[in-house]
């Protein structure tokens, strides 16, 4: 990339709008190709890396859930005295 002011007739900087915009519109102009350049490559680096990776096979259906049921026994005041847990059907 050159110099952003080479093009310019002499060497003083510019000082107007228009001079400014006439010395980065060639600056701004690369800087959108290489833009444009990284995002080409990044799009086929993205398709490479999908068609290199292992295919995943289909996921399985989800463990089937354990129904628990619980017996509880109490005594004459109707404290908690023994709970049962059992693991029992599966439901989906």
């Amino acid at each position: 990339m050159k110099r952003l002011f080479d093009a310019l007739p002499d060497e003083t900087p510019p000082t107007t709008g228009a001079e400014i915009g006439a010395a980065l519109a060639p600056a701004l102009a690369e800087i959108a190709a290489a833009g444009e350049r990284q995002a080409q490559m990044l799009a086929q680096a993205i398709a490479q890396a999908l068609q290199a990776r292992p295919q995943m096979p289909a996921t399985a259906a989800p463990a089937p859930i354990t129904r628990w049921t619980f017996e509880v026994e109490r005594d004459d005041a109707g404290n908690m005295v023994r709970v049962t847990a059992q693991a029992g059907t599966t439901t989906h």
